[in-house]
């Protein structure tokens, strides 16, 4: 089964970094086509410029590799959670009691 041979509407890679890491995984990801296009990870490489610009890549984001591209990509692509960014988004609580 060939992921590459379709369109997809939307695709979502868990655990972005370990595909990342692996160099065939990370260029067989590459070549899915698809609408849109998820990465999910705690632990995200962004050490270094040229991590960020592989990451961008990956994405069909084509940046230079330095310092200032690289801030720029992750604060307009990468969302961090934060209690202050939860705290914001409100929530009411409704409780139903259920009865045979």
């Amino acid at each position: 089964f060939c992921l590459h041979r379709y369109h997809w509407r939307r695709l979502v890679v868990d655990e972005l970094h370990e595909a990342l890491a692996n160099r065939t995984l990370a260029d067989a990801l590459g070549l899915i086509s698809a609408q849109h296009l998820w990465g999910l990870s705690g632990t995200l490489p962004a050490a270094t410029a040229g991590d960020v610009a592989t990451l961008a890549a990956l994405f069909g984001v084509a940046i230079p590799i330095d310092a200032t591209n690289a801030g720029r990509f992750l604060d307009c692509y990468v969302r961090r959670n934060a209690t202050t960014a939860m705290e914001t988004i409100p929530m009411d609580e409704h409780c139903h009691v259920v009865r045979p």
